[in-house]
């Protein structure tokens, strides 16, 4: 429907027309929109994503507690701009006097949609074992099996290929205290993948490493993953494991669900070495009524991001009824202890000229922290767990000949 009132002149209706909040759009972001509407009706689940996005503006939704609205620039007439972070595009919009939206224009990423291909898009994975190894495909409507006790792995980006990604989601859905490497390989699991050139998080990035719910490039792959984690909102025994910087995209999964009241209770949240802090998932997660072990993460002594991050996932632990004062206590200790050895063994790292890193000198270094940490440099289970932690992908394919 076109308009030639003011201030929407020239604008098309595209939601809340007879009920809720009209949502106008320009002709340049309609141009857009539709395209993304047919592959939206072509059974495109990121499209699909999108553009029920962009047509809740009607339910005035954006403007509740949402991480993925961002300021945008004051314009010259006094109208403050925002930004609506969804699957393959950023959408500039308006709030209008009659408490309507503008939809000025879109920056779309063709990637998520086309261009990239079939098993390397963001989104949901359905992995098997098979003879030769770890097979997967894309799983097209973003719905986890339909079973009850799986587990659903969510991966850091920057693996380089996508068998990498694979072997290292199939790693951590065996490193958990639900599920051992050989059940893992006997009923295969899901992972979701996020495309990436760099890994997320860490000490590299530590500013963002500190704040995983305000890292604005995994928006559009979050809410793909609330998606997935929505549809098996009804299923019992399902594990949530985020893999090292994954942690960042199931933090604002998480964020997203605990804000539309969807309950996820008997579920299981699970971070392996997180590269970002795990404060917000944790608080999410209470209010999900998801279930916890006794240790909801499992973090090196080398991973100074993930152990200055189990401080704050103590406190917000004590919100969990099941986990009591006495526990936290205990916590704080025994974090404490981590850490100091950690700093202490990456400090004598350091002194011995070990700052930079090189392949060959990996199997040295392995053995030379082995002993700094209190174990043996010929003592298997230290070595394993300082390669763990040093060489992620050695490990694992030392792990899968075992």
């Amino acid at each position: 429907m076109l308009l030639d009132a003011n201030p929407v002149s020239r604008c098309h209706i595209i939601a809340g027309e007879k009920s809720g909040k009209p949502v106008y759009i320009t002709p340049q972001a309609k141009t857009i929109y539709d395209e993304l509407y047919k592959l939206a009706k072509r059974n495109n689940y990121w499209a699909q994503t999108t553009v029920k996005g962009i047509q809740e503006l009607a339910a005035g939704r954006l403007h509740m507690n949402n991480i993925f609205v961002h300021p945008g620039s004051a314009r010259r007439d006094g109208k403050e701009e925002f930004v609506v972070v969804l699957p393959g595009c950023k959408v500039t919009a308006e709030k209008l006097d009659g408490d309507g939206y503008k939809l000025l224009y879109f920056e779309p990423d063709a990637h998520y949609f086309e261009l990239l291909p079939e098993d390397a898009r963001p989104g949901l994975y359905r992995a098997e074992h098979k003879n030769r190894g770890w097979l997967s495909r894309p799983v097209k409507d973003g719905s986890v099996n339909k079973r009850d006790d799986y587990v659903i792995v969510v991966s850091d980006s920057g693996h380089g290929q996508t068998e990498d990604a694979i072997d290292a989601a199939a790693a951590s859905a065996g490193a958990t205290p639900f599920f051992s490497g050989k059940q893992v390989e006997r009923i295969g699991f899901d992972y979701h993948y996020t495309p990436g050139d760099k890994r997320i998080g860490g000490l590299r990035n530590l500013r963002k490493a500190l704040r995983p719910l305000d890292m604005e490039d995994l928006n559009g792959s979050a809410l793909l993953l609330a998606k997935s984690m929505a549809s098996a909102s009804k299923q019992k025994g399902i594990v949530w494991v985020s893999e090292r910087g994954g942690s960042a995209i199931l933090s604002q999964a998480l964020k997203i669900l605990s804000t539309q009241g969807v309950k996820l209770k008997d579920h299981h949240l699970f971070m392996l070495e997180p590269t970002t802090t795990t404060k917000d998932a944790i608080e999410s997660a209470i209010k999900l009524e998801m279930k916890f072990e006794r240790n909801v993460a499992k973090v090196g002594f080398l991973n100074v991001v993930g152990n200055s991050g189990q401080l704050g996932a103590i406190t917000a632990r004590l919100k969990d009824k099941s986990y009591t004062r006495k526990m936290a206590s205990v916590d704080f200790v025994k974090q404490g202890l981590t850490i100091q050895g950690g700093i202490a063994a990456v400090g004598t790292l350091l002194a011995a000229g070990g700052a930079t890193v090189s392949a060959p000198a990996v199997p040295a270094i392995i053995s030379f922290i082995a002993a700094v940490a209190g174990g043996t440099v010929g003592g298997v289970a230290a070595a394993s767990t300082v390669t763990e932690q040093i060489a992620p992908k050695l490990h694992h394919r030392i792990k899968a000949q075992l």
